[in-house]
C-alpha cells in the first residue's frame, strides 16, 4: 500500500504541471486571438485610409496634368508665337525675292556611317582645333 501511495503522491505534481501549461496555454490563447483580431482590423482600416489618400492624390496630380497639357498647347499655339516673334522680336516673314530653293544634286549620295578611322579623326580635330 505504501508502494501506491508513493506512486500517487509522484504523480500529483506531474499532473499539476500539466494543469499548469494547459491553463497558461489558454490564457495565452484567449489573450492573443483577439488581440490578433483586433490587429488586423486596425491593419485593415490603415491600409483602406492610405489606399483613399492615394487615390485622392492620383486624382489631384490628374487634373494637374490635363491643366499643365492645356497649357502647353495654348502656349505652343502657332498664332502665338508669330505674335511674339513679329512684336516683341522683330521678325517677320522673309520677302519672296529673298528666298533662294536650293535643289539637291541628283549623284549625291550621303555618308550614313563612318568608318572607325574618320570618326577619330573627327574626334581629334574637335579636341586639337586642328584645321587640317
Amino acid at each position: 500500500m505504501n508502494k501506491k501511495k508513493k506512486q500517487k503522491e509522484k504523480r500529483q505534481p506531474v499532473i499539476r504541471v500539466r494543469h499548469i501549461c494547459a491553463a497558461i496555454f489558454f490564457v495565452a490563447a484567449s489573450v492573443l486571438v483577439p488581440l490578433f483580431l483586433v490587429w488586423k482590423q486596425v491593419y485593415i482600416t490603415e491600409a483602406s485610409m492610405k489606399s483613399k489618400i492615394y487615390a485622392d492624390s492620383l486624382t489631384a496630380l490628374r487634373q494637374e496634368t490635363e491643366r499643365l497639357r492645356l497649357e502647353c498647347e495654348s502656349l505652343a499655339h502657332a498664332g502665338r508665337i508669330e505674335k511674339l516673334a513679329s512684336n516683341y522680336l522683330d521678325l517677320h516673314y522673309p520677302e519672296s525675292d529673298r528666298i533662294i530653293i536650293i535643289k539637291p544634286r541628283k549623284h549625291a549620295v550621303r555618308k550614313s556611317l563612318m568608318s572607325g578611322w574618320e570618326f577619330f579623326a573627327l574626334i581629334r580635330k574637335s579636341l586639337t582645333q586642328d584645321k587640317g
